[in-house]
């Protein structure tokens, strides 16, 4: 079975907690930090494959949620699991679920095996 390769778009502070929330699943996931969506664009179009995209909604200096739409535009075989902060408007993300551009959320803050949950079942 091919491993799964996720792309983890989150804040430089919290890719300690992403290794620990992934540790259970890492022999059956490929995964990468970046810290900018366009890292994180970018090494998506280049596999052009399934992907996995964890993404925080407070990175500041961008919009996550319209990244994602476009993202989603370009590539449809990537799911991505949207971590919802506090200031992100509520229409927003109820949009961005109901036009299914994220595959799943998880509201901060959430626990490893939430994590790990989700990663599995994508």
């Amino acid at each position: 079975m091919p491993k799964k390769v996720v792309n983890i778009c989150v804040k430089p502070e919290m890719k300690s907690n992403f290794n620990y929330a992934l540790e259970n699943v890492n022999r059956f996931i490929d995964k990468e930090f970046h810290h900018h969506l366009v890292d994180a664009g970018k090494k998506i179009q280049i596999t052009n494959g399934e992907n996995i995209l964890i993404l925080d909604s407070s990175l500041e200096n961008e919009s996550p949620i319209e990244f994602a739409r476009q993202l989603k535009k370009r590539s449809l075989k990537t799911k991505i699991l949207l971590l919802i902060s506090a200031g992100v408007p509520r229409t927003d993300i109820i949009g961005a679920i109901k036009d299914g551009v994220v595959s799943g959320a998880l509201i901060m803050p959430f626990t490893a095996k939430q994590v790990e949950d989700y990663i599995n079942r994508l």
